[in-house]
């Protein structure tokens, strides 16, 4: 039986082979976040097209992942200051699927400390 850490999915949209917990992150997949409105994403301006204009992680959108989970234990944060991905708020340390899904929870954070 495979462990959370090693099992394998195949990306939805590129076809890639990936471990959802190693790649968390790193936003190597793209995806378009608008919608397809007379063949032209909203989001871009661009004809219809698989490839898509903004960066995210392979698979489909999910809640953010614990950094901890993804470096296999609890990791102490002064130690691991060389740690860096697109998608990881170091500040909640938790990673985020997607640059908008990373952006609404900065401005969360940063209402909140308001």
């Amino acid at each position: 039986m495979e462990s959370t850490y090693t099992m394998s999915d195949t990306c939805e949209r590129c076809g890639a082979t990936y471990v959802p917990l190693m790649q968390a992150g790193l936003w190597q997949c793209c995806r378009h976040p608008g919608d397809l409105v007379h063949r032209r994403w909203t989001c871009c301006g661009r004809v219809y097209s698989a490839q898509g204009c903004s960066r995210c992680d392979h698979g489909p959108p999910r809640p953010p992942i614990a950094a901890q989970l993804v470096f296999c234990a609890q990791l102490d944060k002064a130690q691991c200051e060389h740690v860096r991905a697109p998608g990881l708020c170091l500040k909640s340390w938790q990673f985020y699927h997607s640059p908008e899904a990373l952006a609404h929870a900065e401005e969360r954070d940063h209402a909140q400390a308001s």
